[in-house]
Order: structure tokens, then C-alpha cells, then sequence
């Protein structure tokens, strides 16, 4: 039943505002101004939202100012793990002698499906690979990072030892 609904949802991702990938977790679309829009090619942003107490909150708005969701849909879908991996980008303006430009780094996060948690965030070396199994994902390079290591009782959590 979780699957088909996910899928439904999938499929009305860029046709609708919002779209939830569990239990109060959504993916949402917020607009940037013109100038921004410029710079960065599109006219808003994909955001990772949770409900906490009947508030909409940006997961990663403690983490980056200005980021997007480049994970697609479709990539997503395939995911049917607790924990979802998804491809960002955060990036900025800089300026220097009145010229303007666009920034931006390439990162992934694991969010753990359930509780919207942040579980690890990793630089792209990290970021091309695979789901071993549901709990582990091992990177180009062979690194295998272990989740039932991961502190889930915190938003950003750490590798335990």
C-alpha cells in the first residue's frame, strides 16, 4: 500500500506544489526572487519539508541558506529503504568588482524516511554508489557506511564508534 501511494505521489511531483514521501515528510517548491532566478536558471527551489506540530519546517534550513532537491523523482521512487538518499546542491551569489555569479556544492543526505532526521551528510566522493542493503550504502571508492551506526535520536547524527 506504501508503495503505490509513494508512486502516486512521485508522479504528481513537478505538477504540484507539494508531495509528501512519508509520514509528514514533503518535498515542496519555493519560489526565488527575479535577480536569483536569473543566476540560477529556474524560478524556485525543491525543499525538504517536516511537519512538527502542525508547522511546516525546512529540514536543511539549519544546515544551508539556499539549496535544492536534484534528486529526480523517479531516482527517489526506486528507493524503498527507511533511510533515502537525495542528491543537493547548496550554493550562493558572489560578487566582485560589480560582477556577479553563481556558486554552488554538490552534497547528498541520508534522511531517515520515518522521523525526517538528518542521518549523514557526505561530500560527492560519498554520494556516487549504492544501497548494499537496506542499511548500508557503499560508495565509489568501496567505503561502506553502516547506518545501525548512525544516532537517529538527533537531527544530524553521528557515526558511532
Amino acid at each position: 500500500m506504501r508503495v503505490i501511494y509513494f508512486s502516486v505521489m512521485m508522479a504528481a511531483f513537478f505538477s504540484t506544489n507539494v508531495y509528501c514521501l512519508d509520514r509528514g515528510i514533503y518535498f515542496g517548491k519555493e519560489n526565488l526572487n527575479f535577480r536569483l532566478s536569473k543566476l540560477v536558471g529556474r524560478t524556485y527551489d525543491r525543499k525538504i519539508y517536516i511537519d512538527l506540530e502542525s508547522k511546516k519546517s525546512d529540514v536543511l534550513k539549519r544546515k544551508f541558506d539556499n539549496y535544492n532537491v536534484e534528486t529526480l523523482p523517479s531516482e527517489l521512487e526506486a528507493q524503498d529503504n527507511e533511510i533515502v538518499y537525495i542528491g543537493i546542491s547548496n550554493y550562493g551569489v558572489a560578487e566582485s568588482a560589480g560582477k556577479k555569479w553563481l556558486h554552488d556544492n554538490a552534497y547528498c543526505i541520508f534522511l531517515d524516511r520515518k522521523t525526517g532526521a538528518l542521518l549523514y551528510q557526505a561530500e560527492p566522493q560519498k554520494c556516487l554508489g549504492e544501497w548494499v542493503d537496506s542499511l548500508h550504502w557503499k560508495d565509489s571508492l568501496g567505503v561502506v557506511i553502516d547506518f545501525t551506526k548512525v544516532d537517529r535520536s538527533f537531527w544530524y547524527g553521528e557515526i558511532k564508534k
